[in-house]
């Protein structure tokens, strides 16, 4: 049970046990994918047309990236000077992301690495007025593109509660999710009339290159210029007013943390608490003083979301 305000800020390792790669992972992908392609999709051949640009264009710029040995696409493109290289680098993205989707294992996931199930489990009880008085004091901070959470939380909601889809639709915009850095489209599952809409993981072979030009459309990379700042101010406004933070699969980098104006708006937080799965003791101090509260000396602590460590919230 959720008892006060909560915000979770979610970043690519949050979704690494559901198929998603990291930063690193999505760099090797992306050229694994131009370069050798699939049985269903010709990635080289859907670049190049919707880039409008040539084969060698999408060949060269894998080759720069592959050369480049960047840890983050995003890193890659800031150094880009030329806006027609930043468009295949936001193609490639939502082309890589959305085959993620589109094969990621939400539903055969390990108790220990499965927090979605862990979360749901907490949210979803007894009836429908009970998830909606949880739903008021949860917001979902993401600066992932895939919409795994949404969609997730969906499918959880209609099972449990037997929903119709439109029902199912209500009920899951309860809960208050803001993408920073955008995503990968207006979910279908959520806005079936809308032509904008995306279904998860493109669904659809024969519309794919139509899902990944709407996908890189929503795709907001830092370094842009006159970029939509609308969902940093959410976010920002959504830390503000939560008096739990919990920062999950997050990597603390300096340019994301400052986006959210990190610890200024966690003053109001009685608690604040991070995940730091995978780093070093040494990295793991250098994060904390970012996220210390006076009032929460066990930020940055090591934590598992598993069946059993389950308490009230």
């Amino acid at each position: 049970m959720i008892k006060k305000p909560t915000a979770f800020v979610l970043g690519a390792g949050a979704s690494q046990a559901y198929g998603f790669p990291l930063g690193a992972e999505l760099v090797d992908q992306i050229c694994d994918r131009i370069e050798h392609g699939n049985a269903s999709v010709n990635t080289l051949a859907i670049l190049t047309s919707a880039a409008g640009c040539s084969a060698e264009d999408v060949i060269d710029f894998v080759r720069q990236l592959r050369e480049a040995r960047r840890y983050s696409i995003d890193r890659f493109l800031e150094m880009e000077p030329r806006p027609d290289r930043v468009r295949i680098g936001k193609l490639a993205i939502a082309d890589t992301l959305l085959f993620a989707e589109l094969n990621s294992n939400l539903n055969n996931v390990h108790v220990e690495h499965d927090w979605l199930r862990y979360l749901f489990d907490q949210l979803i009880q007894k009836h429908t007025g009970y998830f909606e008085e949880q739903a008021k004091l949860l917001s979902i901070v993401t600066f992932n593109f895939d919409r795994s959470f949404e969609y997730a939380l969906f499918r959880a909601l209609r099972t449990n509660y037997r929903l119709s889809d439109a029902e199912t639709i209500v009920l899951t915009q309860r809960v208050r999710i803001v993408h920073v850095h955008g995503d990968l489209g207006e979910p279908f599952w959520l806005k079936p009339d809308s032509p904008l809409a995306v279904p998860f993981g493109g669904a659809q072979p024969d519309k794919w290159i139509h899902y990944v030009q709407a996908a890189a459309e929503r795709i907001i990379l830092s370094h842009e210029p006159n970029r939509p700042t609308r969902n940093v101010d959410i976010a920002v406004e959504l830390l503000r007013n939560s008096d739990r933070v919990c920062f999950l699969g997050f990597g603390y980098d300096e340019d994301n943390l400052n986006k959210l104006g990190v610890p200024t708006t966690l003053e109001s937080a009685s608690e604040v608490r991070g995940t730091t799965v995978g780093k070093e003791a040494a990295e793991r101090k250098s994060d904390r003083p970012s996220l210390r509260q006076q009032n929460s000396p066990s930020a940055m602590e090591h934590s598992h979301l598993s069946r059993g460590e389950r308490r009230d919230s």
